[in-house]
């Protein structure tokens, strides 16, 4: 019986230590996925005939076709016609090469649009598909053009420059321009001095941030990992000797892993939320104000127009971290004991609504140029600017405060804004 007990024990130890190992595993695989599917760069994998076996969400985003409907695709139909010759002898070398190979094509696109991308194939021996890593060279194409410009405004400038010198000597009417020259100048290093001045605080905020999170992680996991360690040591030295409470020292030690897990899922959460991306900007809000509301025991409610996932990703987040923004200012500030949200569809575009019962505070003082503290709520505004939108916040005692964000469906260009398929 004695024997028997033992052998318990140790299978009891033998299925412990292969549910960590499994754990362990699948960690390990969630975060293979993530960093695979939430690439910035497409990959493509393929077998000799050109046939996609594998692909991550961007590699989806650059084909403009569902993740689901490209494997089993060719993709040689994925590129425009005129580069598919060249893609065919590519890929043929590729295989036959054994080597890292790069070529720069076009494909079709979301909506037949040609997208010029830089392709690096690489296929080891043995091995029966070769990987492709699909780069957008739009931003770099535009980039390229733009220095042409550059470069033909440059020679305009300087034989303007020698036009201006030679009407100078002419006309003794030209000698206001040298006021506004001077006016100019000292506006262009007003404005770098405030550019300065922010590239300083963005400097400071990140690091305070990092300060942050490194006090956090000490203090909470850190902490949580020295406590499992010791539990660990005291049942290691009582090996072959369980100790009577060795089941609720195991149940504990299980309890301050899952806890440690949470605390860290908390700072991913915080950082880049998934369901922002996967779900919508409406679940992410939901869920991130119902887990602040929890932990902090806040009223939370969230009102929103579904036509509000209509608007570009690059929209959609803009509104995310405005919102973030603000609930993490009324946990920290406000004292508040209740928050709303409300997003609603106008015919001018899309106004978000943040209210909180807290305390009030003044606004024209926080976003002063010479309070360093500002940083959050000039970063709010900014992030709406950036989208045509614009943000105004108001408080007064005994009323809250309340964020009103407004951004238009369209940009200034004039074309829609929709959420990309």
């Amino acid at each position: 019986m004695h024997e028997l007990q033992v052998h318990q024990i140790e299978l009891e130890m033998q299925n412990q230590e292969l549910r960590e190992a499994r754990a362990q595993r699948e960690s390990l695989l969630a975060q293979y996925t993530e960093l695979y599917d939430f690439a910035p760069v497409g990959y493509f994998s393929l077998l000799p005939s050109g046939k996609i076996t594998l692909v991550n969400l961007m590699g989806a985003r650059l084909a403009g076709i569902e993740r689901s409907r490209l494997p089993g695709r060719d993709f040689n139909h994925l590129v425009q016609v005129k580069d598919r010759p060249g893609f065919t002898s590519f890929l043929a070398e590729t295989f036959a090469a054994n080597r890292c190979l790069s070529c720069e094509l076009r494909l079709r696109g979301a909506n037949d649009i040609s997208l010029p991308v830089k392709i690096e194939a690489e296929n080891r021996p043995g091995k029966t598909t070769c990987h492709l890593v699909v780069r957008d060279l739009t931003e770099r194409k535009r980039a390229d053009v733009a220095q042409l410009e550059m470069e033909r405004l440059g020679t305009v400038n300087r034989e303007a420059s020698l036009e201006i010198e030679r009407r100078r000597q002419i006309e003794t009417t030209l000698r206001e321009s040298r006021e506004t020259e001077r006016v100019l100048l000292v506006e262009a290093r007003e404005l770098q001095s405030r550019l300065r001045q922010l590239a300083r605080q963005l400097l400071n905020a990140q690091e305070q941030e990092r300060k942050q999170i490194s006090r956090d992680l000490h203090d909470d996991v850190m902490q949580i990992l020295a406590g499992i360690k010791l539990e660990l040591s005291l049942l290691k030295r009582r090996e072959g000797k369980p100790p009577p409470d060795w089941s609720a020292k195991i149940n504990r030690a299980r309890r301050e892993v899952s806890r440690a897990i949470k605390i860290v899922h908390g700072f991913a959460v915080a950082l880049r939320p998934a369901v922002l991306d996967d779900l919508g900007l409406i679940p992410a809000l939901e869920a991130f104000g119902e887990n602040l509301a929890t932990r902090k025991k806040l009223k939370f409610k969230l009102t929103a127009s579904e036509k509000v996932e209509e608007l570009s990703p690059a929209r959609r987040t803009a509104l995310f971290r405005v919102a973030q923004e603000a609930l993490l200012n009324i946990v920290r500030h406000a004292r508040a004991s209740a928050v709303s949200i409300c997003i609603v569809d106008t015919e001018a575009g899309v106004r978000m609504e943040i209210r909180d019962d807290g305390r009030a505070f003044d606004v024209e003082k926080k976003m002063s140029d010479k309070n360093p503290k500002r940083l959050g709520l000039v970063g709010m505004r900014e992030r709406i600017e950036m989208v045509d939108g614009t943000m105004v916040i108001t408080s007064a005692p005994g009323r809250g405060t309340t964020v009103c964000a407004e951004m238009p469906w369209v940009e200034k260009s004039g074309e829609a804004v929709v959420a990309h398929p």
